[in-house]
């Protein structure tokens, strides 16, 4: 990552919800190799790809993602660093061809770099499983879910910097919109106004005050558990938060 100009670049490049500096990630879903005369003869931008000459540029970023196709796979990860990682989109509803058995319901994804993920974060598989899109226009428009799941695969933040290399249909940006927005609305302070981390019921808090509050066994009142911390005050986590 370039080092940020000037002390106000720096302050606009860190997030103080995250604690963390944005990262500059980039995604590509290149015209599969081979294919790209077959599907995209219409598109002059969508000419067969030097993945080589792809893949260096990728390694210009802090963090990336690649599509490819399975039978591509072995071809393209010989171009890579050692250090990337195969991830999975299953398809349990996907086009079936005729003569080709078993079809192919899988679609490799190479990341590399990104966030390493905390204890406190969800642990997220290294495969997904969701149906292939209809009617988007354009062969191989990677579905919402999809997208969202490689965005936590990368652990990414809403302050980072997304570049789609790619963008075709525009649905991977539109989904790094409707992410960023859903992350930006669940990020959750503590009552004392740290970073939330830890999770209390329905809501959380920041790891200092669940420390304090590990000395005290929590008592069930309905929906809602309260915890009671010695010489602090007394709170309780309900569906709504905090009251």
């Amino acid at each position: 990552m370039n080092a940020p100009n000037n002390t106000q670049d720096a302050m606009a490049a860190f997030s103080p919800a995250t604690g963390s500096a944005a990262l500059r990630v980039a995604y590509a879903d290149p015209p599969y190799i081979g294919q790209a005369k077959k599907h995209y003869s219409h598109d002059p931008r969508c000419a067969e790809v030097n993945h080589a000459e792809l893949i260096e540029h990728l390694n210009t970023f802090d963090a990336w993602a690649l599509s490819c196709s399975s039978p591509s796979l072995k071809q393209i990860l010989a171009m890579c660093p050692d250090d990337v990682r195969v991830m999975a989109w299953v398809k349990p509803f996907c086009a079936f061809k005729v003569n080709v058995n078993p079809a192919y319901a899988w679609e490799p994804v190479i990341v590399r770099g990104g966030r390493k993920r905390t204890r406190q974060q969800d642990t997220l598989r290294d495969w997904f499983s969701h149906v292939i899109t209809l009617k988007k226009g354009l062969v191989g428009v990677k579905p919402e879910k999809v997208c969202h799941w490689l965005f936590g695969v990368l652990n990414m933040q809403p302050h980072d910097e997304f570049h789609d290399l790619f963008p075709g249909s525009g649905a991977v940006s539109a989904a790094w919109e409707t992410w960023k927005q859903q992350n930006t609305l669940l990020r959750q302070f503590c009552e004392c106004s740290n970073v939330a981390t830890i999770k209390r019921g329905n809501a959380k808090i920041c790891q200092r005050c669940a420390d304090i509050d590990s000395k005290v066994q929590p008592q069930t009142a309905g929906k809602s558990r309260v915890w009671g911390a010695p010489s602090q005050r007394e709170y309780t986590v309900t569906l709504g938060g905090w009251k």
